[in-house]
C-alpha cells in the first residue's frame, strides 16, 4: 500500500503514522489531566489546583486568598476539554460512517472551506466564552473592594496567567485536530486517486492490437464442422493444379510432396535455394489451398534478438511495441481449428539463432508448455485474454517456414537450427507443367490434417523395412567413421516421419530417404577439407549406388559432387 503517493510527497504509510501519533497524543493528555486530578483530589486538591498554588507560590501571592476566583475557571475549561475530544473522536468518525459523503466532501473545495471556517469561528467562540464564564463565576465569589484592591489584582494576575495556559492547551490541542484532519483528508484523498488511477489503467490496455484480437475473436468457433479431408496424395496432387490453374505458378509434385512432409516432421521448416525460385510462394499458397492463415514477415539485417520479431515494452508510452508476427501468433491461439504458417522471408538475413532462440528452445517443450515470455504483467493494467501472466503460447496448429539464400550478404545457419528444421532445396526454376484444372481450395483443418500425417504413419506402406534401415545407417556410419560427424535421435525420429508422410503424399521411400540424407548428412560435409576427403566422398557415392541404387539418390550425390567442387 505505501507505494501509492500523494502529490508525490505524501504515503499513505506517512498519514498513518501522523493520524496515529495525533490521536496518541489528545488521549495521552486527557488521561494524564483526568488521572492528575484524581491524584490531586484524595488531598482534597485536583491537578489544577496543585498546579496553580505552585504558580502563585513562585510570584509571593498568596494562594487561598484568590483560589475560589480560579476555581470554576479551571472546571469548565477541563469540561470543554473533554467536550473537545469527544468532537474530534465524532468528527474523525464521520469519513468512516460516511465515506461516499466524505469523499464528495473533500473534493468540494467551496463547501470544505466553509466547513473550516464555521469550526475555526465556534472553537474561538467557545475558547472566549469558556475563559469569560469562567472569570465571572470565580469574582462573584469573592468580594472586590477597595479594601482588598491588591487581593484583585493579584487575582488579576492569576487569572491572565490562567488565559495564557489555556490558550496554549488549546493551541496545541487544535494544532493535534489539524492533523487529524490531514490525516484522515489525505488517508481518503489518496485512496480515491489511487482508486481512479487504478480504473484508469485498467481501461488503458499494453496491448491495444490484440484487445482488437480478442473483440474479433469474442465469439470464433474453433470446433466448427468441416468437410471430409481428402488422402495427403489427392492433396497434393490438387494443390499442384490449384496454383498452376489459379496462379500460373508450377512446382514439381516432389517438392510439394517434400513440403507436406516437412511440416508433418516439424514445426520449422527452411526452404534454401536461388531467388526467385517460389520459396516464399509456396507455403503461402498451401495456406490459401487448405483454407489456413499465413503472415509474411520480411527480415531485417538489423534483427539482434526476440524484440525485434514479437517487440517490446515502451517505458515512455507504457504500451507494448507490437508487431505482425505477435498479431498472428496470438491470433493462432483463438483459430486452433486453422492451420497458420508465419513465412520469415530471408531468415538468414541477420542471425535466426538470435533473435528467434525463444521459439527454437520453446519447440522442444510439449505444446502444452510451449510459451515465449513477453514481459513481466503490471499490477493494475489489463492483459489481452491469452496471454498468461505476460508469455504469449506457441499453440501446436503453427509452423514457421523461414526462405533462406545463399548468398555474401546472409549469415550460415547453424548446425542447432538445421538439426531441428526440415531443409528442403530450391535449385532449379519450374517450368509449366500440365495438370487437371482445378480452381476451388480444399477446406481442411488442423485436426484432420494431424489425423492423416497420423495415420500415414501408422501405415506399414510408409514405414521403413528392417533391412532399408540397416542399408541407411550403413551409410551414416560410414560419415560417422570418416568424416567425424554425429547426429543425435531426433534426426532420426524424423526421418521416419518424413518418410511414411512423403510415401502417402504419393512418392517413394528412396526419395524420402536422399531428401532426409543430403540435408541431414551430406550438408555437414560442406566444412570438410581434409586431403582425404575426395577419395571418402568418392567411396560414400560408391555405397550409396551400392545400397539404393544408382538413380534413386539424385539429390545426395549432386550434394556430393558440389562439395568435390569446393576442394579444386
Amino acid at each position: 500500500m505505501n507505494k501509492f503517493v500523494y502529490n508525490g510527497k505524501t504515503t499513505i504509510k506517512t498519514q498513518l503514522t501522523k493520524f496515529v501519533f495525533a490521536i496518541a497524543y489528545l488521549s495521552l493528555t486527557f488521561l494524564a489531566m483526568t488521572f492528575a486530578d484524581g491524584a490531586g483530589s484524595i488531598a482534597n486538591e485536583g491537578f489544577i489546583q496543585v498546579t496553580f498554588k505552585a504558580i502563585l507560590s513562585c510570584v509571593g501571592i498568596g494562594a487561598e486568598e484568590v483560589f475560589n476566583i480560579l476555581q470554576p475557571t479551571w472546571k469548565v475549561l477541563f469540561i470543554g476539554f473533554c467536550i473537545l475530544v469527544a468532537g474530534v473522536a465524532v468528527f474523525l468518525a464521520l469519513p468512516l460512517i460516511f465515506n461516499s459523503a466524505y469523499k464528495k466532501f473533500i473534493n468540494n473545495n467551496r463547501l470544505k472551506k466553509l466547513l473550516i471556517d464555521v469550526i475555526a469561528a465556534v472553537v474561538i467562540i467557545a475558547i472566549v466564552a469558556v475563559i469569560f464564564f469562567g472569570v465571572v463565576v470565580g469574582a462573584n465569589n469573592v468580594n472586590i473592594d477597595d479594601e482588598n484592591l491588591n487581593i484583585t489584582l493579584k487575582a488579576l494576575l492569576v487569572i491572565a496567567i490562567t488565559i495564557i495556559l489555556a490558550i496554549l492547551v488549546i493551541t496545541v490541542s487544535i494544532y493535534a485536530i489539524i492533523k487529524l484532519y490531514s490525516s484522515v483528508h489525505n488517508v481518503v484523498k489518496t485512496e480515491i486517486s489511487v482508486k481512479k488511477e487504478e480504473d484508469v489503467n485498467a481501461k488503458i490496455s499494453i496491448f491495444p492490437t490484440l484487445e482488437e484480437s480478442d473483440k474479433k475473436y469474442e465469439n470464433y468457433d474453433a470446433e466448427q464442422v468441416y468437410p471430409e479431408a481428402p488422402s495427403l496424395d489427392v492433396l497434393a496432387e490438387k494443390f499442384q493444379a490449384y496454383i498452376a490453374t489459379v496462379h500460373k505458378i508450377y512446382f514439381d509434385i516432389d517438392v510439394i510432396r517434400s513440403y507436406i512432409a516437412g511440416i508433418a516432421t516439424s514445426k520449422i521448416v527452411l526452404l534454401e535455394g536461388l531467388s526467385g525460385t517460389g520459396k516464399s510462394t509456396l507455403p503461402r499458397r498451401f495456406m490459401e489451398f487448405i483454407g489456413g492463415d499465413s503472415e509474411f514477415i520480411p527480415v531485417q539485417s538489423t534483427w539482434k534478438d526476440r524484440a525485434d520479431l514479437v517487440g517490446y515494452y515502451n517505458d515512455f508510452t507504457s504500451n507494448f511495441k507490437e508487431t505482425r508476427f505477435l498479431k498472428t501468433l496470438y491470433e493462432s491461439n483463438y483459430t486452433t481449428d486453422k492451420m497458420t504458417t508465419v513465412v520469415l522471408d530471408e531468415v538468414n538475413l541477420s542471425r535466426i539463432e538470435y533473435y528467434f532462440a525463444d521459439f527454437i528452445s520453446a519447440m522442444e517443450y510439449p505444446v502444452d508448455m510451449r510459451y515465449v515470455e513477453l514481459m513481466q504483467p503490471i499490477n493494475g493494467r489489463k492483459m489481452p485474454a491469452k496471454l498468461e501472466d505476460g508469455k504469449l503460447h506457441v499453440p501446436e496448429n503453427t509452423y514457421f517456414v523461414g526462405t533462406a539464400n545463399k548468398d555474401e550478404s546472409t549469415y550460415t545457419i547453424t548446425e542447432r537450427v538445421y538439426d531441428r528444421a526440415i531443409v528442403i532445396n530450391f535449385e532449379q526454376k519450374h517450368f509449366p507443367i500440365e495438370t487437371e484444372s482445378v480452381t476451388e481450395p480444399i477446406k481442411i483443418s488442423y485436426n484432420q490434417f494431424d489425423k492423416l500425417v497420423n495415420d500415414a504413419k501408422e501405415n506399414e506402406n510408409g514405414k521403413l523395412s528392417e533391412d532399408e534401415m540397416l542399408k541407411f545407417e550403413e551409410l551414416y556410419n560410414f560419415i560417422s567413421e570418416n568424416f567425424d560427424i554425429q547426429v543425435g535421435d531426433r534426426i532420426f525420429a524424423q526421418l521416419d516421419t518424413f518418410t511414411a508422410v512423403y510415401v502417402a503424399c504419393g512418392g517413394n521411400k528412396y526419395r524420402a530417404l536422399d531428401v532426409m540424407f543430403a540435408n541431414k548428412f551430406v550438408r555437414k560435409l560442406n566444412n570438410s577439407f581434409d586431403d582425404s576427403v575426395s577419395e571418402n566422398l568418392d567411396k560414400l557415392v560408391a555405397l550409396i549406388d551400392s545400397n539404393f541404387g544408382k538413380d534413386n539418390f539424385v539429390e545426395s550425390v549432386k550434394q556430393i559432387a558440389n562439395i568435390k567442387k569446393k576442394l579444386y
